[in-house]
């Protein structure tokens, strides 16, 4: 539950950034003259330097644009790892499917926005913002419901909290847009802005010409480049959807000075550098590749140099401030301002927060996946052992602060004159001192105990002396419980971790649809599988018939207990009267 309602935060999100470009990619304004295609890498131009380096292959200048690629989308990977731990392998396929299906889908609507309202894309573009931040606030409204109940939290009247958080959230979204616009007016150019989508077709029966043509009228070196990669020429039925989306006008990146491409003053080589000019360096270098090896070729297709690659890129970019004086990384550091750094810092903290918070909730998810499947494996063998709980040994009394032993069965006992206390043979809870704490503990043990084993998690000898001091347990009953903790710290971690994150630690329950701490603990860590609590301990609240806050079957308790009278369901013994006097206290079996 608490993971659907993060899911529905995370397409809160996805919505709010699509309704705050929806404007740009309506083209109701545009940060520049040409559509910029941002390079987050920082490898464009390096790569564009070493492709016109003596030697340099055309092999290493697509692994470095497709390292760029890798770099800008890992930072999403990690966001979705929580979400894509345990699922079944179609799962992923179709996953894949739809993000591509949607992704199309959207692209085309946009595509047919800007061909349908050419003179009103103003109003288009803040109607479709409008909507998609409406159905953000509504997304985020839900899964502020759905992580409360998830949670349990209880923070307060959801017809209050609600309606809040869907109004923050969408004011949020409103100083976003107003930053955007902002940022836009301040924007200072004369050239004209193009339309990238516009009509192939125009009035004057010219068809087939794009609009970067249009613009670049005079300019020879601008030339349209499905020309030169497709080598040959196209109609307009041709240059459509899937032909302007697959286009772009120009790559706008900082070069270093590039003799073989352009001559000239470094600034007139960076700003006439054209796609066409790059591409034709790239072409020359195509037939470099013809000597290469097969197995130089399989090595370069595997992802290990690559995820390599985008971990030292990482660690760079976050480790920028604190890189070497006189290095690259260090000298664009320093020539920020002051509020720059500030904010550079700010946000490579938070990123690396956030993955770090996404890759523990990945391995707590794959933990607990193992461990829940480990758990539902042995309990029916455990629940098969319980079931036939009244038909083996048990220990018996033969009056109240008397003797205690254990016997084969209960007829047995009642051979020799005694009363059955509980199923099962007696052990280190047995004695007289155990079995009233289990009697008036019945409703907080559990708690109790998870308490004391959580203060003193790797500390046994402070466990034990927690044990006896808030229980009162004897020293081997102590021993037996903190048998039990440890075993869980062992075999049940991952899934206490989950149920701390959802909120459901204390959640004690046999729950036949979700294995919690409880189930764990009694698949694992009471019948030799391999804790052994249950040999240890002897006496408990589910041997000696008590209702406790862990609720069970009743045919998975102890039905055979003497002379202690039934509640008023008739389900459970009531020990009360019989310990309304207390025993004088022993550390061992009298």
């Amino acid at each position: 539950t608490v993971i659907w309602g993060i899911s529905l935060m995370a397409t809160a999100l996805i919505l709010a950034v699509a309704g705050v470009k929806m404007p740009e990619w309506l083209g109701f304004y545009r940060m520049s003259q040409f559509k910029t295609i941002q390079d987050t890498s920082g490898f464009a131009a390096k790569a564009v330097q070493d492709l016109t380096a003596k030697g340099s292959t055309i092999a290493a200048f697509r692994y470095q644009a497709r390292l760029g690629v890798g770099k800008h989308f890992t930072q999403f990977f990690w966001l979705l790892l929580p979400f894509y731990t345990n699922l079944h392998f179609w799962w992923y396929l179709l996953s894949i499917f739809i993000g591509f299906v949607l992704g199309q889908l959207f692209i085309l609507i946009v595509f047919m926005c800007r061909e349908k309202f050419p003179e009103r894309r103003g109003y288009v573009a803040m109607g479709a913002s409008a909507f998609i931040a409406i159905g953000s606030a509504i997304a985020f409204m839900q899964a502020v419901e759905i992580v409360n109940i998830g949670w349990n939290r209880g923070i307060g009247k959801l017809h209050v909290i609600l309606p809040i958080s869907f109004f923050v959230w969408l004011a949020a979204i409103a100083l976003f847009h107003g930053w955007k616009y902002v940022e836009h007016r301040n924007f200072e150019t004369d050239q004209v802005e193009p339309q990238l989508f516009a009509s192939t077709v125009h009035d004057d029966g010219n068809a087939g010409r794009s609009t970067l043509e249009t613009l670049a009228e005079g300019d020879e070196s601008m030339e349209d480049r499905r020309d030169f990669m497709k080598k040959d020429s196209l109609d307009a039925s041709s240059r459509a959807y899937f032909y302007q989306t697959a286009y772009f006008d120009r790559i706008k990146v900082k070069q270093p000075n590039i003799s073989p491409l352009s001559s000239g003053s470094d600034d007139e080589k960076n700003d006439k550098v054209t796609p066409h000019q790059v591409y034709k360096t790239v072409a020359g270098l195509e037939k470099s590749e013809a000597d290469v090896s097969w197995y130089h070729r399989v090595w370069h297709l595997l992802p290990l140099k690559a995820i390599w690659d985008l971990f030292l890129i990482g660690t760079l970019d976050i480790c920028r401030c604190c890189a070497r004086k006189g290095t690259e990384l260090k000298t664009e550091f320093q020539e920020m301002s002051c509020g720059k750094k500030t904010w550079f810092v700010f946000r490579k903290i938070f990123k690396l927060l956030i993955n770090l918070i996404c890759i523990i909730l990945a391995i707590v998810a794959c933990g607990d996946a193992h461990q829940t499947g480990v758990t539902r494996a042995k309990l029916p063998y455990v629940q098969g052992i319980y079931k036939k709980l009244n038909e083996g040994p048990v220990c018996a009394y033969d009056e109240k602060c008397g003797d205690i032993k254990s016997f084969d069965s209960r007829e047995a006992a009642h051979a020799a004159n005694y009363s059955v206390a509980h199923c099962g043979v007696c052990s280190g809870c047995s004695t007289w001192q155990d079995m009233s704490v289990q009697w008036s503990t019945r409703k907080q043990a559990a708690a109790m105990a998870q308490s004391c084993g959580a203060r003193n998690l790797f500390d046994e000898a402070s466990m034990a002396k927690c044990f006896e001091r808030e229980f009162g347990w004897t020293s081997l009953c102590s021993e037996a419980w903190v048998h039990s903790v440890v075993c869980a710290r062992e075999q049940c971690a991952f899934i206490a971790l989950r149920t701390l994150i959802t909120n459901q630690m204390g959640n004690f329950q046999m729950q036949k649809t979700s294995v919690t701490p409880a189930t764990c603990n009694e698949a694992q860590c009471e019948q030799g599988t391999p804790g052994e609590f249950a040999k240890l301990s002897g006496a408990s609240r589910r041997k000696m018939n008590i209702r406790s806050s862990i609720d069970r079957a009743p045919d998975q308790q102890c039905q055979i207990v003497d002379n202690i009278p039934r509640d008023a369901e008739g389900r459970y013994n009531d020990w009360g009267p019989f310990f309304k006097e207390l025993c004088p206290r022993s550390d061992s079996l009298p």
